[in-house]
């Protein structure tokens, strides 16, 4: 009997071992430096408004959200297009990313001029995600609008370049 149970046992670890090495596969890690690099260029494409850059970096399946917005792929360029369109000059300063898996934690300075009124604001920014096929599939952008509104009334300090925080030191 212990002569037929080794071939037995030897081809279901055979097996298992066949089935975890091709899982492993399909669910690959990015290694960190990469995703780094990825959401840096991703993230830096709102500063030089290059659509390619962001489509480049985005994952076919993307989910993109910020407060108000849910939307795919196709949405996000909408945004990224009327942003070219209703802002200049925007600087994104990325403080720090930390990976964990191939998942994301970005926190980052967002500052911007509304080309009609001519107003620059600043937010501390954080963003979760994840990236797959060395792509981002899911950026969710977590902000304050409180921070911009009050900025455009002179009410906040703007302080660019600086640390980010979520809420401006007031004057």
């Amino acid at each position: 009997m212990h002569r037929y149970l080794t071939p037995v046992l030897l081809g279901t670890v055979l097996l298992w071992s066949g089935s975890t090495a091709m899982a492993q596969a399909e669910h690959a890690l990015t290694p960190p430096d990469e995703i780094r690099a990825t959401v840096t260029r991703s993230l830096m494409s709102w500063e030089t408004l290059v659509e390619e850059e962001f489509v480049d970096t985005s994952h076919p399946e993307l989910l993109f959200a910020f407060p108000r917005v849910r939307t795919d792929l196709e949405g996000a360029l909408r945004v990224f297009r009327m942003w070219k369109d209703e802002y200049r000059d925007t600087r994104v300063y990325v403080h720090q990313i930390l990976v964990d898996g191939n998942r994301f934690a970005a926190e980052y300075q967002f500052a911007t001029t509304n080309r009609e009124s001519g107003k620059r604001t600043v937010m501390g920014t954080v963003a979760i995600g994840e990236v797959r096929d060395g792509l981002v599939v899911l950026l969710k952008e977590y902000t304050d609008g409180r921070v911009a509104d009050l900025q455009e009334q002179d009410k906040l300090p703007l302080e660019e370049g600086e640390e980010p925080f979520p809420w401006p030191q007031p004057e």
